[in-house]
């Protein structure tokens, strides 16, 4: 399969969820590069950003399993990887 690199964007509007979205993400610390957790304190938000790094399948994988949780939201995006060579 093809290798990508992609974005997940999940914004938690209920704190309570947290410990689930942490569990989830632990599952899938291989394709895991980077993750950032913001606050949002002018909109009472919560946003954690995720860079990943394997196959189209796996992003799938994660983001379905995060968006059954209630009280946040999932986006994704992700492009391939092209050998450019100089």
């Amino acid at each position: 399969m093809e290798r990508r690199i992609g974005t997940l964007t999940i914004i938690v509007y209920n704190l309570e969820v947290v410990p689930k979205v942490q569990h989830i993400l632990s599952q899938f610390s291989e394709i895991i590069v980077a993750r950032q957790g913001l606050n949002f304190r002018t909109e009472n938000l919560h946003i954690i950003t995720v860079i990943l790094d394997g196959q189209q399948d796996q992003f799938n994988a994660l983001a379905g399993k995060l968006g059954k949780l209630q009280g946040i939201d999932v986006r994704s995006h992700s492009i391939s990887i092209k050998n450019q060579l100089p």
